[in-house]
């Protein structure tokens, strides 16, 4: 991933912006003057709420879509640019109809208006493109055009102002050039193949994700900026122009911050659960504290303002100060959001937005009659402190440690320093040569948000190569996006780019069906990418996910012509991998027997991959009832529990809490209602919100009927059990009691009542059994983590 390379681009951009915009200020300020200025101020701030807030949250959902949906990356480009074309023709006939509000002032409105709205449809589709590059963590890219661009602006500001010729019209105009050149570049530089389509089913659905975290950024945009607007409705141009420029210089301070935030969101949606959490406490604590030096060192500035703007704008400089103060606490607002919307609650910001605004909008009407733009400097500054303490509680409730996220320890500083150390060795390195790569390989569309093993794993796996040190190139989604993405390895092999192996992970479908409508649309795509690879000695590693087909199970819940000709597929995949692979992973032992005979012969070597751990630490909790908890599927074949159920419903002094998809449990409910009790208690969590049950938990569990499919089965719940230390009770004769009882970490009964209340009653007798097989489960732990088997992989496939 591009975090450090993005977050020091971002840094190095906001730094030559800054500067840069610190200058022409200066030059804006004392060559239009302080009643200009304001015109000037409020012409920004009309057309820069077109163009980053006219979008009506199609910018804000982009991300999320083109990362974590089920729709094609093009369509979701293409739907998004189509709509922004019909917003901006809209903008532009109500903007002709309100010019003379607009422009009331000026006696050049039609070209003014002209020059904004070329300003703010420039600048809207600029905002747009630049998520794509946040999707894609090459932010760097897009920041280059903003250097460019400023760079110049600049220089035409000097030369206008130095040659007499600045004023409101030139400054208009300068803008409007430098936001559509902006857009020019980032257009070219990203080589979209764009075509007028709407999709109103991704319309709808992106409205729904996208208006809490659309109507939260305005919210918080006129947290910002209603100080502005009150002040130019009671205080009049004059004192805005003073205002503006205190606004202007004290927002200097959210350099940090704004270079962290698009850096930091990629980070989020591309890191796994279990780094979350850390990564948020180290940009916070680094964000805050740098954030609040900087206000410091503006604060000693002040005296300055008079000399560079002039005698006028003096007032500017106490204003200056009040919203320092405020906006060291407003860092971590700039920030914090982001935690929140890349697991899909944009609602948290939207409602936390909502109650800033109120509070900014009432103490201005309070505070601008009493003591003028001190009085709106000053309201924004309570807003703030607000908006900061805020998300420092809800980061909290949400998992974040307070102490971490704030108390500054050694450790952290090892963490930054290594930020730039480690950005300096690879600007030293500068060689594609010396960078380790790998391929990694799944034909079909992954949904992160999916809770399912097969889902779960593929992306467990990427992050494990790339902490192992791999850049990995990823080949991923429908058949449009995978040719793609083959075309573009195909090209760095043949410019002589080295890959160490190419891994790969089946889907539960066939390879050739895995298109959204299940037709073979590119029959050749991946077999033949795989045969590329071969001539080139790149060694091929793939796990064969799953051989449900084989079993009296697939029938029942499958047509027979779905079944005969899926079992066609099927068995061509394992014809294709005899002649292609150099070694076939297999998730346990029993599954190899299912294989057939010239697979189980083939020229291939087999080898085992079952699934791994998190290295994550564990907090136990405290509690006086036996807890059993259990995560996954409660359907009536595979996964049934009502053994479990009756068993429970026994014993005052136990406790069952299972989670399972929320679809799931209303689909079977009518099975488990009869049995449901005050000891029983039905979840919907996911990820990190399953921490406080695995805390409180004395044994997990994988108590199911006997079943062929199940009993060669090595499911990633086992190792979710192992990775959060609880002790797991599962049913005897399966692929999982076998590694259970192997490293004496759980308990083993047949599927009966009698049995399992015989081992439950040893435990309830003697507690201390658990805390021994806790202690076994940390060493089994360690041998079994996703980085294990990413190192089991490289050993495997990688030439030596």
């Amino acid at each position: 991933m591009n975090f450090k390379k993005n977050l020091f681009s971002n840094l190095i951009t906001q730094v030559i912006s800054i500067l840069i915009g610190f200058l022409t200020s200066i030059l804006i300020a004392r060559g239009l003057g302080v009643v200009n200025q304001g015109y000037f101020t409020f012409y920004l701030l009309i057309f820069g709420l077109i163009a980053s807030y006219g979008n009506l949250s199609i910018t804000s959902s982009n991300s999320y879509f083109i990362k974590k949906s089920k729709y094609d990356r093009n369509d979701v480009i293409s739907n998004n640019v189509t709509i922004l074309l019909i917003l901006n023709i809209i903008y532009i006939i109500l903007s002709i109809l309100f010019t003379n509000i607009i422009f009331n002032s000026n006696t050049n409105k039609y070209l003014l208006l002209i020059t904004w709205l070329v300003y703010s449809s420039s600048l809207m589709f600029f905002n747009y493109f630049t998520t794509i590059h946040v999707v894609d963590e090459t932010i760097y890219l897009y920041n280059r055009y903003s250097i460019y661009t400023n760079v110049l602006k600049c220089i035409l500001i000097i030369v206008l102002y130095f040659s007499g010729f600045l004023n409101i019209i030139s400054i208009s105009i300068t803008y409007s050039i430098m936001e559509l050149l902006k857009l020019i570049l980032i257009k070219k530089g990203l080589k979209l193949n764009l075509r007028l389509f709407i999709s109103f089913d991704l319309l709808k659905k992106e409205l729904i994700y996208g208006i809490p975290l659309y109507l939260a950024a305005l919210f918080i945009y006129f947290n910002y900026r209603a100080d502005l607007f009150m002040v130019k409705a009671m205080q009049g141009d004059f004192q805005l122009g003073i205002y503006s420029i205190a606004v202007h210089l004290a927002e200097l301070a959210f350099l940090f911050p704004s270079s962290l935030v698009s850096a930091f969101e990629g980070k989020l949606y591309s890191c796994s659960d279990d780094t979350r959490n850390n990564v948020t406490e180290q940009i916070i604590k680094l964000t805050f504290y740098v954030t609040s030096i900087i206000c410091l060192i503006g604060i000693f500035c002040k005296p300055l303002i008079v000399f560079l703007y002039g005698k006028e704008y003096a007032s500017a400089g106490v204003c200056m100060i009040i919203l320092l103060i405020g906006i060291a606490f407003a860092s971590i607002g700039k920030i914090a959001p982001v935690y929140f919307y890349t697991q899909g609650k944009p609602k948290i910001h939207l409602l936390v937005s909502s109650l800033v605004l109120i509070i900014n909008i009432a103490s201005n009407c309070i505070l601008i009659p009493k003591f003028g733009i001190k009085g709106a400097a000053l309201a924004s500054t309570i807003s703030y402190i607000f908006y900061g303490i805020t998300y420092i509680v809800l980061l909290t409730k949400s998992g974040i440690d307070f102490k971490n996220m704030l108390k500054i320890k050694k450790g952290d500083f090892k963490y930054f320093k290594s930020l730039i150390l480690e950005k300096k060795s690879k600007k030293a390195k500068n060689n594609e040569s010396d960078i380790k790569r790998c391929i990694f390989h799944i034909p079909c569309f992954i949904n992160t948000n999916h809770s399912s093993g097969s889902q779960i794993r593929p992306i467990k796996m990427i992050n494990a190569f790339e902490e192992y040190g791999y850049r990995v190139d990823i080949i991923m989604g429908y058949g449009k996006e995978r040719k793609q993405q083959i075309s573009k390895i195909k090209e760095n092999i043949n410019n002589g780019i080295k890959y160490d192996f190419l891994y790969s992970e089946s889907s539960t479908m066939p390879t050739l069906l895995t298109e959204k409508n299940h037709f073979p649309r590119y029959p050749f795509l991946d077999f033949s990418f795989f045969k590329f690879c071969k001539k080139n000695n790149i060694k091929i590693g793939l796990f064969y996910r799953d051989i449900y087909w084989k079993f009296d199970s697939y029938k029942s819940t499958t047509t027979f012509f779905k079944r005969f000709l899926a079992i066609i597929f099927y068995k061509y995949d394992l014809l294709m991998y005899r002649k292609v692979l150099d070694v076939l992973y297999l998730p346990s032992n029993s599954f190899k027997k299912y294989l057939p005979v010239k697979n189980q012969n083939a020229n291939y070597k087999i080898e085992l991959l079952p699934p791994g751990c998190n290295e994550k630490v564990v907090k136990k909790v405290a509690h006086k009832d036996f807890n059993i908890f259990y995560v996954g599927g409660i359907s009536n074949d595979i996964y049934n529990l009502e053994l479990l159920f009756q068993f429970v419903n026994k014993y005052d002094k136990i406790n069952l809490i299972v989670c399972c998809r929320e679809e799931e449990w209303n689909k079977y409910k009518n099975t488990y209602d009869k049995y449901i009790s005050p000891r029983i208690k039905i979840i919907h969590e996911k990820n990190l919100d399953l921490n406080k049950y695995y805390a409180s938990a004395d044994l997990c569990c994988l108590f199911f009927k006997n079943n062929p499919y199940r009993d060669m089965a090595t499911p990633i719940k086992l190792f979710e059990y192992i990775e959060n230390e609880v002790p797991i009770i599962s049913t005897s004769n399966t692929e999982a009691s076998k590694f259970i009882q192997d490293n004496d970490i759980g308990f083993i009964c047949n599927y009966d009542e009698i049995s399992i209340e015989n081992q439950i009653e040893k435990i309830l007798e003697n507690k201390k059994i658990i805390e021994n097989k806790e202690k076994k489960i940390v060493v089994v732990k360690q041998e079994n983590t996703w980085k294990k088997r990413v190192e089991k992989v490289i050993n495997d496939l990688i030439q030596k």
